[in-house]
C-alpha cells in the first residue's frame, strides 16, 4: 500500500546538486550537449560525438548494428551519461532520476561500494576533458555535421559539488569540482551490511 503524498525510498543511487558553468554555454553549445547527454552513447558509425536526430526512435532502425548498439562509444565510460546541462547553459546537473545499471558493467559482477560515485566522476571527467577544459578536444572543433552556425565549444570553467548517495548501503560521497580539478570525497562509508529493502 502506498500512502497519498508519500514517495518510496529510492533503491538505487541518487545524485543531487549542480555545477556552475562560467561563462554560460551558448545556445548552440547547450543544444548540442543536451542531445549528447540525452542520447544512448553507443558505438555509432559517426563516431563518439555523433548525436541522433531522435534518440527515442533510433532503436527502431532495421539496419541497426546490435553489437555496436550495446557497446559504449570509444573512450566513453558507459552507455548513459548521468549529466545534463541546465536549459540556460549556466549549470551542469545530474539527471533527476536514480542511477541505473546500463548493462555496460561486467556481466555477473556485483558493483563495488563506490560504483555510483565512480560513474558520476568518470562521466564528469569525460565531459570536462572533451567539452569544457581550455585544451578540451572539442574546443573550436565542430562536433557533428549539420550543426548550423556552431563553430565548436569555447572553454568553460566548472565549479560546485554534488552528493552521491546509495540508499542500499548508506554510502555517501561528495564530488567537488573547482579550478579544473575533480575530487571524490567519502563522506560516510555506509553500514557494515547493506540495508535490505523489501520489494
Amino acid at each position: 500500500m502506498t500512502l497519498p503524498g508519500w514517495t518510496p525510498w529510492p533503491r538505487r543511487p541518487v545524485v543531487t546538486g549542480l555545477l556552475a558553468i562560467q561563462p554560460a554555454l551558448s545556445v548552440a553549445e547547450t543544444t548540442y550537449l543536451t542531445q549528447f547527454c540525452e542520447s544512448r552513447r553507443w558505438d555509432r558509425p559517426g563516431g563518439p560525438y555523433a548525436v541522433p536526430a531522435n534518440p527515442a526512435a533510433e532503436c527502431l532502425d532495421a539496419q541497426l548494428d546490435m553489437d555496436a548498439f550495446v557497446r559504449p562509444a570509444s573512450g566513453q565510460p558507459s552507455l548513459y551519461c548521468p549529466w545534463l546541462p541546465g536549459p540556460d547553459g549556466r549549470s551542469l546537473r545530474p539527471k533527476y532520476r536514480p542511477l541505473v545499471s546500463d548493462g555496460s558493467d561486467a556481466a555477473g559482477e556485483e558493483p563495488g561500494p563506490a560504483a555510483a560515485a565512480d560513474r558520476v566522476v568518470a562521466w564528469l571527467a569525460y565531459l570536462y576533458e572533451h567539452f569544457f577544459a581550455p585544451d578540451a578536444r572539442l574546443v573550436g572543433v565542430l562536433p557533428a555535421a549539420g550543426a548550423d552556425g556552431f563553430d565548436g565549444f569555447e572553454p568553460h570553467d566548472l565549479a560546485g559539488a554534488v552528493a552521491v548517495s546509495d540508499p542500499r548501503t548508506g554510502r555517501l560521497d561528495a564530488v567537488v569540482v573547482h579550478g579544473g580539478r575533480i575530487e571524490c570525497r567519502l563522506v560516510h562509508a555506509g553500514w557494515s551490511r547493506g540495508l535490505q529493502l523489501s520489494a
